[in-house]
């Protein structure tokens, strides 16, 4: 009885869905969210293999307005040696239920690594292109892996906190495409890179995802900080280059005033309340330095496409563009408060009239960490 109540509520949604199909992507903002993804889709990587000089990554890719033959994979602009593509992906046409083709968008690729590489070619570029001219749809959207990282991986129940899979290749890949995006831009809306920065802070470090990367930036001193005692002392242990400590829920933290000129939060204000954010948001900016730049993510609307859900998308449109859907559990027993840890969501709107109360608001780029999370830019006063 259970399961046919189920099936009918099941049946009856994706009646609904069906109807409001041809309407849902004309209205605001869907709409110029589709017509932009129509010229620069979406993708993702789900696994990377590295296995001796061979190159593999699975994912989707929501296929161009001309469809999946019109499109194809590169490693640093040289297309994939064995491209399967499309693939069905019934979990993509799940989410992205109002995109054309949306079942045909999984994608298996594999390609020998370069022989000889110059030191500068240390990170190869993964693509996601147009077949006719070779070039990615979006530079925005392409990731990056790094193929000299010799320092220690953490235990896989720790990589799996941070990002939710213990793939060891994709905790690389989402580490190093976090900073040379990071850097990206910096350069284009700052006009500076990391090493005009002396102090950073790494608010959310993790098990070092992001921060291990920074070893390279020998004129830069990096301090990460996060609740999960756990894993900074994992940090601390082993990611020698920087200085880690653990903190409270709640602010203040033990630092002095003005200790950080670059400030990097990734996927830390995805979790916090109205209330926890704000308390935050006045401890970071008592810790940054006059005109320092802070680089944090949220999850905005492509997040909420990429969810998938009718209902939520509808409540957050509806919303003052802040939405709290519920306990996340990504941190388990790490912390003392199950509640805590929230699944969190912001509008552009929201952002530059509450986040400017506390700093300048440099600018929002949408879907750019990830090509899920926005990316706001912001410098204090």
């Amino acid at each position: 009885m259970h399961a046919m109540k189920i099936r009918m509520l099941t049946d009856g949604i994706n009646s609904l869905k069906k109807k409001i199909k041809p309407f849902f992507r004309h209205l605001p903002p869907m709409r110029s969210f589709y017509r932009a993804m129509r010229k620069m889709p979406l993708w993702g990587i789900d696994d990377v293999r590295r296995e001796n000089d061979m190159f593999e990554i699975a994912g989707w890719a929501l296929p161009p307005a001309k469809g999946p033959a019109a499109a194809g994979f590169a490693l640093n602009g040289n297309p994939f040696a064995d491209i399967r593509y499309p693939l069905p992906r019934p979990d993509i046409q799940q989410a992205f239920w109002w995109v054309p083709r949306n079942l045909s968008s999984g994608f298996h690729c594999r390609t020998p690594l370069p022989r000889e590489r110059p030191q500068a070619q240390a990170t190869v570029t993964l693509e996601y292109v147009a077949k006719k001219t070779g070039r990615p749809f979006c530079e925005d959207h392409n990731f990056y892996y790094c193929l000299d990282d010799d320092l220690p991986i953490p235990p896989p129940e720790k990589r799996r906190r941070v990002q939710g899979t213990e793939n060891e290749c994709f905790f690389l890949l989402e580490g190093h495409s976090m900073y040379v995006k990071l850097q990206r831009a910096l350069q284009k809306h700052v006009g500076k890179n990391y090493s005009y920065f002396p102090r950073l802070l790494d608010w959310g470090c993790g098990c070092g995802r992001l921060a291990r990367h920074f070893k390279k930036e020998a004129a830069l001193h990096l301090t990460g900080l996060d609740i999960d005692k756990d894993n900074i002392a994992w940090c601390d242990k082993n990611l020698g280059f920087g200085t880690f400590q653990s903190i409270p829920l709640h602010p203040p933290t033990r630092l002095e005033a003005g200790s950080f000129d670059l400030m990097i939060g990734i996927s830390v204000f995805t979790h916090l309340t109205e209330d926890v954010q704000e308390e935050w948001l006045s401890e970071l900016r008592r810790l940054a330095a006059p005109g320092a730049v802070l680089l944090m993510t949220i999850h905005g609307m492509t997040s909420f496409m990429r969810s998938g859900g009718l209902k939520p998308l509808l409540k957050f449109s509806l919303s003052r563009g802040f939405l709290d859907v519920g306990d996340c559990t990504d941190l388990g027993d790490f912390i003392d408060n199950p509640h805590y840890y929230r699944g969190i969501f912001h509008s552009a709107k929201y952002i530059k009239k509450h986040w400017s109360k506390h700093f300048d608001i440099v600018t929002i780029i949408p879907g750019y960490i990830g090509n899920n999370q926005d990316l706001v830019i912001l410098r204090n006063r």
